[in-house]
Parts: C-alpha cells; structure tokens; sequence
C-alpha cells in the first residue's frame, strides 16, 4: 500500500477509535431513558483513547488485521453504547456505517466483508434486545441493505479511482508518443541503478542517443513522418536491448538507454548493434541514422557527471561526422569508434 495511503488509513481509524471511545465514553456517564452503560466502564474508554493516540502516531506500520481488530472494537463499543436505546434504531445504523465505512476504504474486500458482517452483527444483538421478532427483522434487513449497499458503492468507487490512479501513474512516467519512459523516471532509475552499483560494485553502462538531422527530417517530410520516425526508432532500440535495462526519451529526438550490470566494452557491442538497426532501411519512412554516446559508471562519481560524460562522447561523436559511437571518458577525453 502507498505510503499516503497507509497514513491516511491509520488516521481515519484513529479518528474512529477516539469517536468511538468518546461516544461510549457519554453513554456510560449519563442516563439514557432509564439505562445506564454498565459494561463500558471509564477505565475501558480510558484504554480506547489511548489505542486511538498510538494508532494515530503508528498506525503506518499496523497490518490489515490490526486495523480490523481496531475497527471490530469500534463496533462492539458502538453497540454497546446503541444498547442503552439512546439513538434509536436509526441512529444505531448511522454509528455502525462509519466503521463499515472505513473498512471499505482502506481494507481488501475480504477484510470489507468482515467488518460488514460485524455491523450487521451487532445491529441484531442490539434490536432483538428492544423489539419483537417481526420489526426486530425487518430493523435488522433494513440496516444491513443500507450497510451492504453504503460498503459495495464505496468499494466500487475506491477501484475506480485505484485504476484511473495506476493510469496516471503511467502516463506521469511515460512519454505519450513513443510509450518510453520519460526523463523523471528514467533519472528515478539512474539513481537507483547507481545507487545499486555503489553497493555491489558493479558497473552499469549509460547510452545517449540522438538522431542525425532530425529537423531535416521534420522539414522535409512533416511532423507526421517525423513522429513515426521517433515511434519506430524507439521500437529498434527497445527490441534490442533486454528487459531489465531502460529505454527512456529525455528530449525530442534524444533519448538514453541504461544497461544494467553492463561494462564499457558490452556497452559498446549494444551500441553498434542499435546504431545499425537504426540506420537499416525500412519501408515505412525515410532513413533516419543515430549517434551515440557510451560513458559507464566506473568513469563517475555521480549521477550527473555519468550523464556528462555520455553527453560529451555523443557531441563529440556528432562532431565527428554523426552515424557513429563514442565512448566518454573525462579524464582522457571521448574515443570514437568509426562507422
């Protein structure tokens, strides 16, 4: 669960909990059409509170089943509380469809279908005390409808917004044109892979890629052709890399591949073959070629300077006459392999 998510969770049940405890709280300091609270006692609402406080400040780490022990606490105070025949028997069903509520928020639907037994539950136990069998049944049909149906339509809700959520996600990571993953994800991965690298000492090799005289290309056939043309490149370049390695476009016609547990020299290899696949011809557009840059991580410190030296190799490599890979390396300067 999302992070958010989980703290937002742990602050409604505590909301619940601490409501729940001051609700009890009341029905057992005051009178109520002759009835008093006798098994709430102060020292019970007391311990309540206190679950509520540590729910609040740590319920981020709680499980599900945690939550639902919470919320099955709320319900028994709330039908505790419901028994002194103080809310009536439609307010009973407002105070047990908040915890049902929560449940269907925040708990996978086995969890929901619990909670909402619980409530259905309890609403009997406290009718049958007050009321004859007949109006006792149709109470207690009429609850669980409204506590079922509230429960459903919530769930509902929440997996639409999950679905819409997850698709903005993706589309928030990934470029719309091509369908590879854009420059804040891709930099995300960078970090990590780096990070990775560090620990294990390993290398990881970093591509930049950039298209020869993409603008020629705009100019000369249309930015139609020229969107087809970056959709078909960052098809040759996904094909020819493996799954566990990133695709990214970080610019209009740039974009950056991350090898993964990959030296220079297999760098290069992966190099040349993506910059033949690129210059091959194809039938469904002009001929485009690309130049490369090739810098690992054992030549940088940093994120940033892994990615300047990938720059300087390609600048260097468009310098030397385009369609062909360099491999970047500040300390000696980039060497480029000829086409």
């Amino acid at each position: 669960m999302d992070l958010g998510l989980t703290r937002l969770r742990a602050h409604a049940t505590a909301i619940l909990v601490a409501a729940s405890a001051a609700l009890a709280g009341a029905a057992a300091a005051a009178p109520f059409g002759g009835h008093h609270a006798p098994l709430i006692p102060a020292e019970a609402c007391a311990l309540v509170a206190v679950c509520a406080g540590v729910t609040w400040r740590f319920g981020e780490r709680f499980g599900d089943f945690t939550i639902v022990g919470l919320i099955g606490t709320v319900i028994t105070l709330v039908a505790l509380t419901a028994s002194t025949g103080a809310s009536g028997p439609t307010g009973d069903v407002l105070l047990l469809l908040l915890p049902a509520l929560v449940a269907a928020c925040f708990l996978p639907l086995r969890f929901t279908v619990a909670a909402l037994a619980l409530c259905s539950g309890a609403y009997l136990w406290v009718v049958a005390q007050t009321m004859t069998f007949g109006p006792a049944a149709l109470w207690w049909l009429s609850a669980t409808t409204v506590l079922a149906s509230a429960s459903a339509t919530v769930v509902v809700l929440r997996h639409e917004l999950t679905a819409t959520l997850v698709e903005l996600s993706g589309l928030a990571r990934h470029d719309a044109l091509t369908g590879l993953v854009n420059r804040r994800e891709f930099d995300e991965r960078l970090a990590e892979e780096l990070e990775r690298c560090s620990r294990t000492r390993q290398n990881c090799t970093l591509l930049m890629c950039d298209l020869d005289r993409f603008k020629h290309v705009n100019d000369v056939h249309g930015h139609l052709v020229g969107d087809m043309v970056l959709k078909r490149v960052a098809r040759d370049l996904l094909a020819g890399v493996r799954a566990i390695d990133t695709v990214a476009r970080v610019g209009g016609e740039e974009m950056a591949i991350l090898l993964v547990d990959c030296a220079s020299a297999d760098g290069y290899e992966v190099a040349e073959r993506l910059r033949r696949a690129v210059a091959a011809r194809h039938e469904d557009g002009p001929m485009v070629t690309i130049s490369i840059g090739i810098a690992d991580s054992s030549a940088a410190a940093s994120a940033a300077e892994l990615v300047g030296a990938a720059d300087e190799a390609l600048y260097a490599a468009k310098r030397a006459g385009r369609d062909r890979v360099g491999y970047g390396e500040r300390a000696t300067g980039p060497v480029l392999w000829p086409a």
